[in-house]
């Protein structure tokens, strides 16, 4: 599965063009709700755009405020999302922050984040109009291209993993509870219990509501902070749970490669891509760490060392083999990264092993 994923990154760039028409999704529908209280400025968190392959920070504007709009009015198998944010809020007693991030020109999403819950919805973008959970004609036409294409070079079983991992990604939201990646049926089934059993209005938050995020002054401020508490595994503190068995790292990854030192970066990459096949390969190619541990079989005699740097926008990681001090190989791996409001991932773009 992880290999898989790896292969989803590189077919995933083929999803880039939004146009009218298309295909519907089956689980989705609108309705005419009035959730303008749930829209209060007060839930505004940050609007990042990464389309120009960095980072910006934007301010709410009418086309964000009209983004978090229709995502309220959206019912995924028959219920509001808007029901579904005012349900985990009561659950956790806690406000929402909304994050929308832009990662191409014509492709985004919108956050509702709490402490440990998450509902996401990617979005596609062509002109002024959004289109939420819907395949357009041109997404519809990709899509086609590259399920021919990984049915040329995969099984069925596991060009259909791929494909069905695509459509997931682009046109179904994603729900989180508790820090792990859940169904919409579990947060349908939290959010009707709480309007049950507390008879929730949902004009009226603050009624069930005791925890508000930060506002912009307050997060600003001065006031000491508690320093995290230590942990070996991840001195930085800059790993943060993906709810699939991976992680985000939370920190600037370029300024921590080029400032801290390597004994503390080199196993924070190594998360990432010991189990990676580069996205440049078939699913079928060895990990890093098979190719590593390959290397070692094969000369049993070397020892090794790595080295870490970054080269442009890309980080480069170098694992030299050495025979009575001697380097006489070395396994060059080039590593990518993707942004989101939740952290960044790494991935290997091309690996290959050189004689020196």
């Amino acid at each position: 599965m992880k290999k898989l994923m790896k292969v989803l990154a590189v077919v995933l760039v083929g999803l880039m063009l939004v146009a009218c028409g298309g295909k519907k999704n089956p689980n989705v529908s609108k309705t005419n709700t009035n959730y303008s209280t749930l829209a209060s400025e007060r839930f505004y968190g940050s609007v990042v755009d990464e389309s120009n392959g960095s980072l910006e920070q934007l301010e709410f504007s009418n086309k964000e405020k009209g983004i978090l709009a229709k995502a309220l009015r959206i019912q995924y198998k028959g219920y509001d999302i808007g029901r579904m944010v005012v349900g985990i809020s009561a659950l956790y007693s806690e406000a929402y922050r909304v994050n929308i991030i832009y990662n191409t020109k014509y492709r985004g999403s919108i956050t509702f984040t709490w402490d440990a819950a998450e509902i996401s919805i990617p979005f596609g973008m062509s002109g002024g109009d959004i289109n939420m959970l819907d395949m357009t004609s041109d997404d519809v036409d990709t899509y086609t291209k590259v399920k021919k294409d990984m049915e040329e070079k995969y099984s069925k079983r596991e060009a259909k993993e791929i494909m069905d991992n695509l459509y997931e990604e682009y046109f179904e939201p994603k729900f989180v509870l508790e820090g792990d990646r859940v169904d919409a049926d579990t947060v349908i089934e939290c959010a009707q219990t709480m309007f049950q059993e507390m008879d929730l209005d949902i004009n009226d938050i603050d009624s069930f509501v005791e925890k508000y995020p930060a506002s912009k002054f307050e997060e600003q401020g001065t006031e000491e902070m508690p320093a995290p508490e230590y942990d070996p595994e991840d001195p930085l503190n800059a790993l943060s749970p993906d709810g699939n068995g991976g992680w985000y790292y939370i920190r600037n990854i370029l300024d921590d490669v080029n400032g801290q030192k390597p004994d503390i970066m080199i196993p924070y990459i190594d998360k990432f891509i010991y189990d990676a096949v580069p996205v440049n390969e078939g699913s079928g190619s060895d990990t890093i760490g098979e190719r590593i541990s390959k290397l070692h079989k094969k000369y049993p005699d070397a020892t090794s060392n790595v080295f870490i740097y970054v080269d442009g926008s890309d980080i480069i990681y170098q694992v030299y083999f050495y025979r009575n001090g001697i380097a006489f190989g070395k396994l060059w791996i080039d590593i990518g990264y993707s942004f989101s409001l939740l952290g960044t991932k790494l991935f290997v773009r091309e690996a290959k092993y050189e004689k020196i």
